[in-house]
């Protein structure tokens, strides 16, 4: 036997199913990856030891990946699309223009960076287990935070920009003062989002509010909001069990 082979490290993923509320795609249920936290840098490097079997300083490793994303991060800001050897990151700008005299402007055509999966992380998807945990709850939850400016989704915000919040039962209602969309951290104030594009029981859009860097932040709806007419006597709190970064 070939060592990879002895060597391979398998891999789990584990989702929940969720009603399916999309009229273009088939099927009952979509699955939803369960996303225990999103890991930091830190994180990861203290992780070589574990996966990597890397013997040297952790905190010294963590400075050196923290030098090359702030590069990446420039590089990029330059127009230039950067290969990490498991995924490319590509800049774009969005929009359209109606004359070839007509100027930029961030509102019409925003900059976002799309991602590629390279050949090496693909090999790994096939040591890949998904481990289906059940139906999700069939009350209020919430299923998929998108971030329009970049299209990614449970992942990251982009402070100003809009965002699509999909789920059961989340429509803000009720005249408590304390209903709404927040955006909750450790050691940090929740933030609410201010008022909403689309208001519906299973759709919300708005604006993303300023929060702040290197926070992990989770999404809360505080609604009174049932079925129909009626409302709740008490708010509902439906937390998301994804998290979020800036």
């Amino acid at each position: 036997m070939d060592v990879d082979e002895l060597t391979k490290v398998f891999h789990r993923i584990r989702v929940k199913l969720y009603p399916n509320y999309i009229p273009t795609i088939k099927g009952k249920y979509l699955a939803r990856t369960v996303s225990e936290k999103t890991l930091s840098v830190k994180e990861v490097c203290d992780a070589l030891f574990l996966r990597g079997g890397f013997r040297g300083d952790p905190a010294e490793v963590e400075q050196y990946v923290a030098l090359f994303n702030r590069e990446v991060a420039h590089q990029l800001c330059d127009g230039f699309a950067v290969s990490t050897g498991y995924y490319s990151i590509h800049p774009s700008v969005g929009g359209t223009f109606d004359s070839r005299a007509e100027g930029v402007s961030p509102d019409k055509h925003p900059i976002s960076f799309s991602f590629r999966i390279l050949e090496p992380l693909h090999k790994l998807v096939n040591d890949i287990e998904v481990f289906v945990e059940g139906v999700a709850e069939s009350g209020a939850f919430i299923n998929e935070f998108t971030d329009v400016t970049t299209d990614l989704i449970n992942q990251k915000v982009t402070i100003g920009g809009q965002f699509i919040l999909t789920g059961s039962k989340i429509k803000i209602a009720g005249d408590a003062q304390d209903t709404g969309i927040y955006f909750t951290a450790p050691g940090e104030s929740a933030v609410k989002v201010g008022k909403l594009a689309v208001n519906d029981a299973n759709k919300l859009i708005g604006i993303i509010p300023d929060l702040a860097p290197d926070k992990t932040w989770t999404l809360e709806v505080h609604t009174q909001y049932t079925n129909g007419s009626t409302v709740l006597r008490e708010v509902r709190t439906i937390v998301s069990e994804f998290t979020l970064t800036v």
